[in-house]
């Protein structure tokens, strides 16, 4: 009996489908420039780079010389210059800018 109502309180909880919105991200690339907090420099960064791997060649193309410190240095700085959309999940945030910054070409226009 108490797991089914542990199992009804859980599931009467609010779903959270973002794991960070820009607001996040930006506060723990700030920490961990400020803090020199190794942690927060690998959650940035992991962060930026699982976004990258998931969407590089499907809805952005960057070169293939992009570095990590270029993509989270990149990210940082559009949350720092965009904070009308820093509201939303982080994901979408650099899934957007990259998508403008390197737009796939169209079928059949790659030579």
């Amino acid at each position: 009996m108490r797991y089914a109502l542990l199992f009804s309180a859980l599931l009467a909880l609010p779903a959270q489908a973002q794991m960070f919105d820009g607001n996040k991200l930006l506060d723990i690339f700030k920490k961990a420039e400020t803090a020199g907090n190794n942690v927060d420099w690998g959650v940035s960064r992991g962060y930026v780079a699982g976004v990258y791997d998931a969407h590089v060649g499907v809805t952005f193309c960057s070169p293939s010389t992009m570095t990590l410190g270029q993509m989270a240095d990149m990210t940082q700085k559009y949350l720092e210059n965009n904070p009308a959309v820093r509201h939303l999940s982080a994901d979408a945030i650099i899934i957007y800018f990259m998508g403008k910054t390197w737009p796939c070409a169209k079928k059949g226009t790659a030579l």
